[in-house]
């Protein structure tokens, strides 16, 4: 069954590593007769969010920029793509900021059983460092994020999980992550292998990390 995915990179230079592995994992996706959307945070106008709350009554940002308009997508997709690279120990000051914009997909105090579509989400990761520990922060951030939308906080018709993650390590210039063919063919696997949502009783976590 085609799946919606929505692939968000969060790299601000051209050519970057994680725009690059997105760019493998919508190929497979493709290769497989999913419908993909690909976003770049490079030129995007993105508020920081008020913490006013109102979005908890209306589901709207009290902003009507570009990030509202990527959080719609992101309610609407049923997969979640994540192109992250490590920035001083965690995501980029835009991913973070988007992350917070997607508050009103979060609407606890309007009591909703389900507040997303998605129930998968991939992260692809890469940084300067060989060790995985500078990529660890970023996969934390992700996860915690995902809780809000795993039944962990609030009652979910529909369990959110990551999906699958593949770290580019040791990767440090613009493009170095071509010098690694079995990264870019890990990520093109992984997005032709884009599984069938389902539904929360059958669903249970389940983590590929490379």
């Amino acid at each position: 069954m085609s799946k919606k995915i929505l692939a968000i990179s969060s790299s601000l230079r051209n050519n970057s590593n994680t725009d690059i592995l997105a760019d493998e994992f919508i190929r497979g996706a493709l290769s497989s007769g999913h419908e993909v959307e690909k976003i770049s945070l490079r030129d995007k106008i993105i508020n920081f969010c008020l913490g006013c709350d109102i979005c908890q009554n209306t589901k709207r940002c009290v902003f009507q920029d570009d990030a509202s308009e990527i959080v719609k997508k992101i309610h609407e997709a049923d997969v979640i793509v994540f192109a992250a690279p490590v920035y001083f120990g965690g995501v980029s000051g835009q991913m973070q900021t988007l992350l917070d914009r997607t508050y009103p997909l979060f609407p606890w105090k309007l009591n909703l059983e389900q507040t997303h579509r998605f129930q998968d989400v991939y992260l692809l990761t890469a940084s300067s460092g060989e060790s995985n520990e500078f990529s660890d922060k970023v996969i934390i951030k992700i996860e915690d994020w995902i809780k809000h939308f795993s039944g962990v906080w609030v009652k979910c018709q529909k369990f959110a999980k990551l999906a699958g993650v593949i770290r580019g390590l040791g990767v440090h210039e613009a493009g170095e992550i071509r010098k690694h063919p079995d990264k870019m063919n890990e990520a093109y696997e992984m997005g032709k292998d884009v599984g069938v949502v389902k539904n929360c009783i059958d669903a249970t976590p389940h983590l590929k990390i490379t």
